[in-house]
């Protein structure tokens, strides 16, 4: 691939983001954030087994999961408006060169993930408690940057009992940790409460 074949297709890839994280797409977003979760955790997804319901509560279904989905990003990021941004600057590009990006990895703790999002939960507009008792929260952190995963103890169950949801959850790359299910929730959640489950790609 040459420099002039490679910046187009560095064009069409930036574009494709460019409509994958609009506004209208959000509900595409919000199933991929569902299906890689389940992913991870080795779950078999049959075509047309996740998808967007007529009316929310919740954001996805799953089987008998009722998905809530949210993100975690870093703060003060403004995701489309920077996606466009490189859109335009690899438009503009005339040489391979001009399309690098500093990019600077770092790792994170499993302590610091259970932290971002617990300090995240209470800033959620809260629905009804019988509502909210009904919903499983998931959490997609989508930090920049992050190359590797530190391991060691995650955040105590019992402390995000008190939230209200039925179970709470996050994905982080190829994490999968399921931090809180009541005996409510759906099996596959409860089989994997207080693990970190890893995904292995290409395995």
């Amino acid at each position: 691939m040459n420099d002039e074949e490679f910046i187009a297709a560095t064009i069409e890839a930036r574009e494709e983001s460019v409509s994958f994280f609009s506004a209208a797409r959000k509900p595409e977003r919000e199933r991929w954030v569902v299906e890689e979760f389940l992913g991870n955790l080795g779950i078999e997804v049959p075509a047309g087994s996740v998808f967007s319901p007529s009316e929310e509560p919740p954001d996805v279904v799953f089987l008998d999961a009722r998905f809530e989905v949210k993100e975690i990003m870093d703060p003060d990021k403004r995701r489309h408006a920077e996606y466009k941004e490189s859109l335009r600057r690899a438009k503009e590009a005339k040489t391979v060169e001009e399309l690098f990006e500093t990019y600077t990895p770092r790792d994170i703790t499993y302590t610091e993930l259970c932290k971002l999002v617990q300090e995240t939960i209470p800033k959620i507009r809260p629905y009804a408690p019988a509502t909210q008792r009904e919903l499983d929260l998931l959490f997609y952190v989508n930090l920049d940057e992050i190359h590797g995963y530190v391991s060691n103890e995650i955040t105590e169950s019992s402390l995000f009992q008190e939230y209200g949801w039925r179970s709470i959850s996050f994905i982080s790359g190829p994490l999968a940790v399921v931090l809180f299910a009541c005996e409510r929730a759906p099996s596959f959640l409860l089989s994997n409460l207080g693990k970190v489950v890893r995904r292995e790609y290409g395995s």
